[in-house]
């Protein structure tokens, strides 16, 4: 059996441009971006995303593009970002060199299939391995309305407005996007309960806007989304039910809901995923506290009276029944009164 699946692994390489190290050093595949490696018995999986090219042409980005932006126009289209993919690249480092994750799928400007591709592989180890922490982390555009977050593939295929109208439809939107629900559903590997996870614990990273796009020249809100007749996004926009994340289950978001998220200059993170890196590397924070620490800087950088538009991150938690791992979790090592995590 060993013989076959090493066989198999290598025809796997041979057709995908994999290539094999030393035994027990484990399988890198250079093409997909991805590793399997040798590493500790808890198992630490993620999937990583970054998404700035947005449409044809130069690959040129505009800096002030904040990660919601629309261009302008008769369709649904997006502007190039700057920073997305390396802060998808400095995020991976920072995972696998000072956190220890062992499998990494590192995608970088891709579309929808080869997100969801991404998934399908993320989501088949994650249940295989029961003893495993996941994480999924995106950085590019977002939307988000009627409770649900839209993560925009790269080169992302225009949608045409109605004439005289600055709307689409839901159905023609989530076709087009990958959805937080999906997302969601990755750590639940039972269909008739959304709640239940088997694995250790999962952290959720969105790096995106979480508004219905920029404001109409009426200043009347922001891009229309209807789903049948009925709009369902009117700036701010609802948040995910809580009741709808998963188990042992925490989900940051670069912003509140309703507002945009600022991204970086060329060769440089955006402000959330830099702070986000100066702490999920510290190892007397628990994973509550990292997302704490980053939601600290931006309310110390916002001024006396915080403006609808502020950028300020925020965190929504599954139900932790046993209470074992939003508090008890040290995603860099063991907490400050040398208590080793209970993971």
């Amino acid at each position: 059996m060993r013989i076959f699946t090493l066989c198999l692994l290598f025809l796997t390489c041979t057709f995908q441009g994999c290539t094999s190290v030393n035994p027990g050093e484990g399988l890198t595949c250079l093409l997909q971006e991805c590793s399997w490696e040798k590493g500790p018995s808890k198992e630490r999986v993620a999937l990583v995303i970054g998404n700035d090219i947005y449409r044809d042409g130069p690959d040129d980005c505009d800096e002030e593009t904040p990660m919601g932006s629309l261009s302008k126009g008769s369709e649904l289209r997006f502007n190039n970002l700057c920073s997305s993919v390396e802060d998808a690249d400095d995020m991976t480092e920072t995972l696998r060199k000072k956190l220890k994750f062992n499998v990494i799928i590192k995608r970088t400007n891709v579309g929808r299939d080869q997100m969801k591709q991404a998934m399908a592989e993320f989501t088949q180890y994650l249940h295989s391995h029961p003893n495993s922490i996941g994480l999924f982390y995106f950085s590019g555009h977002g939307l988000e309305a009627g409770g649900e977050t839209y993560l925009i593939p790269a080169r992302f295929e225009p949608i045409p407005f109605p004439p005289g109208k600055t709307e689409v439809s839901s159905d023609d939107l989530q076709k087009a996007s990958v959805t937080g629900s999906d997302i969601l559903n990755m750590f639940t590997p039972d269909p008739n309960d959304r709640k239940k996870v088997t694995n250790r614990g999962n952290i959720v990273i969105f790096d995106s806007c979480r508004n219905s796009g920029e404001k109409n020249e009426d200043n009347k809100g922001g891009l229309r989304i209807k789903k049948g007749s009925e709009v369902v996004s009117v700036n701010p926009g609802a948040s995910i039910d809580t009741r709808s994340i998963p188990d042992r289950t925490l989900v940051a978001f670069a912003t509140r809901r309703g507002t945009t998220a600022d991204s970086g200059k060329k060769g440089e993170n955006s402000p959330y995923t830099g702070s986000l890196l100066k702490f999920i590397s510290k190892p007397d924070l628990s994973i509550s506290e990292v997302f704490e620490e980053v939601k600290r800087v931006f309310n110390n950088e916002a001024p006396e009276e915080v403006t609808q538009e502020k950028q300020l991150p925020s965190v929504l938690r599954g139900e932790d029944p046993e209470g074992r791992f939003f508090d008890t979790y040290y995603p860099a090592g063991k907490g400050a009164g040398g208590a080793g995590s209970r993971w």
